[in-house]
């Protein structure tokens, strides 16, 4: 009886030492799967939330607002596509959770180019108060599940790109 308790016990304590290992070495997520477009349970989650949070504007296949580069007589620059059309693709996923997340005063001190920003409208920079970080991430996998493998490859470069940046700061 006493073993078998004993063996309990270990094999417990051996399980959650593991588990604080793992999170001390490699953090709460790999960085590879920040917004893995290849989890369907993440992409379905994420389907979910554009068209709750997002498709009004930025269409329901991706497509944006119409004239999406110039200057709305508003002021403001409608929605941009997140198609392969768009230039979605050209931001790594921590600079696209950043878009969402940030207010636009925060985005000056990320390495988003200030002709990205202006382009981001009053009620995209609210969005990170209604949408929690995961189903942002879940919300960009979905989006770059969308694209076209050779898209995919190339925002792949993007994030590489970004990862090396970080770890030289």
């Amino acid at each position: 009886m006493i073993i078998g308790v004993f063996l309990g016990v270990l094999s417990a304590s051996i399980v959650l030492g593991s588990m604080a290992i793992a999170v001390v070495f490699f953090g709460h997520e790999d960085p590879k799967d920040f917004a893995d477009a290849s989890n369907p349970n993440r992409v379905a989650w994420g389907r979910g939330s554009y068209n709750r949070h997002c498709a009004a504007c930025h269409g329901q296949n991706l497509e944006g607002e119409e004239d999406w580069r110039r200057l709305a007589a508003t002021g403001r620059r409608p929605a941009p596509p997140h198609d392969e059309n768009g230039e979605t693709w050209q931001h790594s996923d921590w600079e696209l959770f950043d878009i969402v997340m940030l207010p636009n005063n925060e985005l000056q001190h990320h390495q988003i180019a200030r002709a990205q920003r202006q382009k981001i409208s009053e009620v995209q920079s609210s969005a990170g108060d209604v949408l929690g970080k995961a189903q942002i991430r879940a919300t960009i996998a979905y989006i770059k599940s969308t694209w076209p493998e050779d898209i995919r490859i190339l925002q792949k470069e993007f994030n590489d790109r970004s990862r090396r940046l970080a770890k030289s700061n």
